[in-house]
């Protein structure tokens, strides 16, 4: 969505910038050689999402659009971003009352980063 100049790295041979995608933002450096060429290209790590990022990303997870995530929605976000062994233990950190459901509020109360 935006990328943002943050700062020059060391001597001057790089950048820093914030990226600041749908879902989630961090911190990006790109690394010059002595050349003014691309040497290196480092991600920070993801930062805490806003308001706004955790809604949209419920909202993308929420395929049905009934305000809740079930096992099925939660666990194909999971398999999509190459985590779904963790499936059990993040769905329960989630799952304030134990229903099984997972709504918006828990969502946002519970941001796994």
């Amino acid at each position: 969505k935006s990328l943002t100049f943050q700062g020059s790295g060391l001597n001057g041979l790089g950048d820093t910038y914030l990226a600041v995608f749908e879902y989630n933002s961090r911190n990006i450096s790109i690394g010059l050689g002595p050349d003014g060429k691309v040497s290196g290209f480092m991600y920070g790590p993801i930062l805490r999402q806003t308001p706004e990022q955790l809604k949209s990303s419920f909202k993308a997870i929420d395929r049905n659009g009934d305000g809740q995530l079930d096992h099925s929605e939660y666990g194909s976000m999971l398999d999509r971003i190459g985590f779904l062994q963790m499936f059990d233990s993040l769905f329960r950190q989630v799952d304030d009352n134990g229903d099984g459901l997972i709504t918006a509020a828990e969502y946002e109360a519970n941001p796994q980063q």
